[in-house]
Formats: structure tokens, C-alpha cells, sequence
């Protein structure tokens, strides 16, 4: 009896860290968005308050004037209110470059 009493105390322990685990990767904080924790790392090119931005560590580093989201494709313009993440600037400008016209 004692054996599958521990047995059963172990398995609920890794059930629950395994929660834990997903909780925690899974970003649980509904003040985020599924970019804002990828902010932190790298940037990202994303449509902000009526603009086509690049932000980094949460502040936007430069706004793309010559991108109209109204013009764009919807796949498009999904991707840019969710947030494009890319790692450097060289590679944004050529994201960018596919959208402005």
C-alpha cells in the first residue's frame, strides 16, 4: 500500500510541475501579447497606434510612414497587428521593403 501511495504522490508532482511549466511557457498574463514576450530579445516590426512600427524592449525604435495597412493584404495585415519578430534592423527595413509602395 505504501509503494503505490508514492507512486501516486510522485505522479501528481510531476503533473503538476509539468502545469506549472506550461502555465509559465504559455505566457499566462493576459496584459501580454503573444509578441510582447519576444519584445525582450529581439525586435519587432508591428502596427501601433495607427503605424507600422519597429519596437524593441517595448519602445518603438522607428515608424514606417510610407507602409498604408488599409492597402495591404488581410494575411498582411494579421501579421502586423500580431507583430512580425526579426532579429536586426538590415532585416526589417527588408521586411518593410516588401510592404511600402
Amino acid at each position: 500500500m505504501k509503494k503505490k501511495a508514492i507512486i501516486l504522490i510522485v505522479v501528481s508532482l510531476v503533473a503538476f510541475i509539468a502545469m506549472l511549466f506550461l502555465l509559465n511557457f504559455n505566457g499566462n498574463d493576459s496584459d501580454k501579447t503573444s509578441s510582447d514576450s519576444i519584445i525582450d530579445t529581439g525586435y519587432i516590426v508591428k502596427y501601433h497606434n495607427k503605424q507600422v512600427c519597429l519596437i524593441k524592449n517595448n519602445s518603438v525604435i522607428e515608424r514606417f510612414e510610407k507602409v498604408n495597412i488599409d492597402l495591404l493584404p488581410a494575411e498582411d495585415r494579421l501579421l502586423l497587428e500580431e507583430g512580425i519578430v526579426v532579429s536586426s534592423v538590415a532585416e526589417a527595413h527588408s521586411l518593410i521593403e516588401d510592404y511600402d509602395g
